[in-house]
């Protein structure tokens, strides 16, 4: 009962060494299951995420770890969209170039996505639409970066991202005036 009644203070990753601690030993562990020489899984991990995107990914994030890891995976995806062997920093925050209101569609869908991650034919079917016109939106959302994927083809999930709620809002505004 002593431990419950106390509250420890845990700081979280504040310094890029426990930055680079946490991403490099989930890299490696991806990496590890292509390449099984540890020491050359170890510096692949390293020459794909330099010490500079590391410190990016910490400015933007810290100190919540679950923050890191998504902006180190969504950092990765950008890589791989650009065919870069390399996670720049620039591929850790990209800039909206112009602030866009979501179509009903996509609100119903970011709506929908708000209360946990969905399947398109999920989504599909609480909004009485068909499956094409689902997966076209989504693909369209997360090139606005308002929902992130996770998996491929029938097991692919999406969810709502800090901008696609951001984007509600600005839906629920302009609905309000």
């Amino acid at each position: 009962m002593r431990r419950l009644s106390t509250v420890e203070m845990y700081p979280g990753v504040t310094t890029q060494e426990d930055a680079e601690k946490i991403i490099y030993s989930r890299a490696f562990l991806g990496i590890s299951q292509i390449e099984k020489n540890e020491k050359a899984a170890i510096e692949t991990t390293q020459e794909m995420l330099p010490s500079e995107t590391i410190k990016t990914i910490l400015n933007v994030s810290a100190p919540n770890t679950y923050l890191m890891s998504e902006r180190t995976y969504e950092a990765i995806q950008r890589a791989i969209e650009s065919k870069s062997k390399t996670v720049m920093p620039e591929h850790v925050f990209k800039e909206e170039t112009e602030i866009e209101i979501p179509t009903q569609l996509e609100y119903r869908i970011l709506e929908e996505l708000s209360k946990g991650r969905l399947t398109p034919t999920d989504i599909a079917s609480r909004l009485d639409k068909t499956s094409p016109s689902i997966v076209r939106s989504l693909k369209e959302m997360m090139n606005k970066n308002w929902v992130a994927r996770v998996g491929v083809g029938k097991r692919a999930y999406y969810s709502l991202t800090a901008r696609g709620d951001a984007a509600t809002k600005r839906y629920e505004n302009q609905v309000a005036q």
